[in-house]
């Protein structure tokens, strides 16, 4: 969540396009490649879309029932922002990598999938793929222009 740690945040994101670091230099590279890894490996991704963060190492205020673990199912949904930064993210590292570029496409297409009858977002979606949070979430549309 901050530089030189290993918590990651999904706003780590936007580096490369706010030209802090180029996108495909070896640290925007190994961030990309830690996020994309499932929460329960260390990563953000999950179905092909991005949280936010990791309860588990931030304290966002939410418990489980228990009062004793955090979780991100159930309480949390990801951040459909995050998923649009993260193909941004590939798509710029991805003029030098096709790899990554055709990553990127195939999240895009999937992310689509996520909006309404009228391509509408809502500002989180659920593990199950329901929407969550603010809806429509005008800061997710701008993210996709």
């Amino acid at each position: 969540q901050s530089y030189n740690t290993d918590i990651l945040d999904g706003s780590s994101l936007i580096i490369s396009m706010s030209f802090f670091m180029s996108p495909n230099d070896p640290k925007m590279l190994s961030t990309l490649k830690a996020i994309s890894k499932a929460p329960c490996d260390g990563g953000l991704m999950c179905n092909g879309l991005v949280y936010r963060y990791d309860p588990r190492y931030a304290d966002d205020g939410i418990e489980d029932e228990d009062k004793n673990k955090k979780s991100l199912v159930g309480k949390e949904g990801t951040f459909t922002m995050c998923t649009f930064w993260f193909i941004e993210a590939l798509t710029r590292a991805g003029v030098n990598n096709p790899d990554l570029l055709m990553e990127a496409e195939y999240l895009f297409e999937n992310a689509l999938t996520y909006g309404n009858h009228l391509k509408l977002f809502s500002e989180e979606i659920s593990f199950t793929g329901d929407s969550l949070g603010n809806f429509p979430q005008g800061l997710t549309h701008l993210t996709i222009i």
